[in-house]
């Protein structure tokens, strides 16, 4: 009796090794745009204005319109809802 390879004595074929690649492939494909997609909808929204301890008046020197986060004319890129320009909050940071 011939010597069969290894391959053909385990009962896998070219046929069936595409057959589980192709199916992998597709696997992966819809794993990766399923994880894209939960990136997007789990992305970060602006915290409440009282989780932070945000009032509308500045602490010292402190106040919105010199802060990183501030966005004119009465904005916030972490804070939500209209922001006033001479507020603070606890997540101010001086701009340089």
């Amino acid at each position: 009796m011939p010597d069969t390879p290894d391959v053909a004595r385990r009962g896998l074929s070219r046929r069936r090794l595409m057959f589980d690649m192709a199916l992998a492939t597709g696997a992966a494909g819809i794993l990766g745009a399923n994880l894209a997609a939960g990136r997007v909808a789990a992305a970060p929204s602006k915290l409440a204005p009282g989780d932070i301890g945000y009032q509308t008046t500045p602490k010292g020197g402190q106040r919105c319109e010199l802060c990183v986060n501030w966005q004119p004319p009465s904005s916030c890129k972490t804070v939500a809802g209209p922001i006033s320009p001479t507020g603070w909050c606890g997540l101010f940071v001086r701009k340089r």
